[in-house]
């Protein structure tokens, strides 16, 4: 990313703050409102579009099938975040409505379509630059996503035969 885009983005980090700030206080009355999955928040589009990024090759084949799978995800992970520290909250929910503006998602992103427009491939390659950034702050963001898109996926019991994990034996079993 270049110095232009990244002060760019900078540039844009209060005004997405500004607009999303309410979300990234958990003890807001309205912060549970905008994780509620049924609620279309910048959290539930921005994960919509980079689930299927994160987990590519993961997903069952079918579309329906992958549909619910990263249905599942996004609620699980939506359900998980007030667990997460305040500050991981705030990030994560700043990240969330950057991505959501126009000009802070060109700068972030170098597209001005939304990530759902993006084709997979585009979003394959947009999660790979962050990761291979210069910019701890990119790098950051693609690590903290990734784990909690493998985390609520392959935490799941139904997702376990995937891998041959039989589950955990309970004592007295």
């Amino acid at each position: 990313m270049s110095g232009v885009a990244l002060g760019s983005a900078l540039a844009f980090a209060p005004l997405g703050y500004s607009l999303y700030q309410s979300m990234a206080d958990p003890h807001d009355g309205q912060a549970h409102a905008a994780l509620d999955p049924a609620h279309d928040c910048p959290a539930r589009l921005v994960l919509d579009a980079l689930i299927p990024a994160f987990l590519h090759g993961a997903l069952a084949s079918d579309t329906r099938a992958a549909q619910i799978q990263i249905a599942r995800v996004r609620d699980d992970i939506l359900s998980f975040m007030p667990f997460l520290s305040l500050d991981t909250q705030h990030e994560l929910q700043q990240l969330f409505g950057l991505l959501q503006h126009r000009l802070a998602r060109l700068a972030l992103t170098g597209y001005l379509s939304t990530l759902a427009e993006l084709e997979m491939a585009q979003r394959i390659a947009l999660i790979n630059s962050w990761r291979d950034s210069y910019v701890k702050l990119l790098q950051d963001a693609w690590q903290g996503l990734k784990e909690l898109c493998t985390g609520a996926f392959y935490g799941d019991p139904t997702q376990w035969p995937l891998l041959r994990y039989p589950g955990l034996a309970l004592y007295g079993e």
